[in-house]
């Protein structure tokens, strides 16, 4: 009988499309996220003249939140690696994997602040907070949190702020990790006031926000 082939073979495109991506990040931290700078970036990469449209229909948006959903990958991949991350209290959890995520992004600080500038329209900053809270709603789970109730929200809301002001922050400081750090604990540090005091009311009972802490 013939040899049938293998079923679930890795894509030989997944590959090309990251590098697509990342070469379209390359260009954003250049010329902004602007369609047809990126079009040109990626013709000149050697993706040719319509890889842009045909990988991304729906534009910059699709491309920034491709962008985000990659660095949350990454930075799932180094949260896992580390040693002794399930010994770790929730604030100090949370910590490392926005550290992880801000440490693949270094390279592409750039990109990072000309994503930030065009998700200050108005009709795209819903955009931001959206793709924020995915990544916050990683963070949670990789703290071992995977509630769906009202405190998982207050928590995944509270955390947003604390990642969009460090990110902002960070881009200033050009990807500073020691300042970025301490940047961070301040405002965990905040979150953990505000749970606190939003726990004493019973209709916003989040007390348990970082009851590891």
């Amino acid at each position: 009988m013939p040899k049938t082939k293998p079923k679930n073979k890795p894509s030989k495109a997944a590959p090309d499309a990251q590098n697509l991506l990342l070469c379209l990040a390359k260009g954003a931290g250049q010329h902004g996220w602007h369609l047809d700078a990126l079009r040109k970036a990626g013709a000149a990469a050697g993706f040719g003249a319509g890889a842009v449209d045909v990988a991304y229909p729906l534009g910059v948006r699709q491309m920034l939140a491709d962008f985000s959903a990659w660095a949350t990958r990454q930075m799932t991949q180094k949260v896992t690696a580390m040693r002794d991350f399930e010994k770790f209290r929730v604030r100090e959890k949370v910590a490392a994997c926005a550290m992880a995520r801000f440490q693949v992004l270094k390279p592409y600080v750039a990109a990072v602040e000309k994503g930030a500038q065009f998700y200050a329209n108005p009709f795209y900053a819903p955009y931001a907070l959206l793709e924020m809270g995915k990544v916050a709603d990683e963070i949670w789970h990789l703290c071992g949190d995977h509630s769906t109730d009202f405190n998982f929200y207050t928590k995944r809301g509270l955390l947003v702020y604390v990642l969009m002001a460090t990110t902002f922050f960070w881009v200033r400081e050009k990807g500073n990790d020691k300042t970025t750090a301490a940047f961070l604990t301040k405002r965990l540090d905040e979150v953990v006031t505000i749970g606190s005091k939003l726990g004493k009311l019973r209709e916003f009972n989040v007390a348990s926000l970082l009851k590891y802490v």
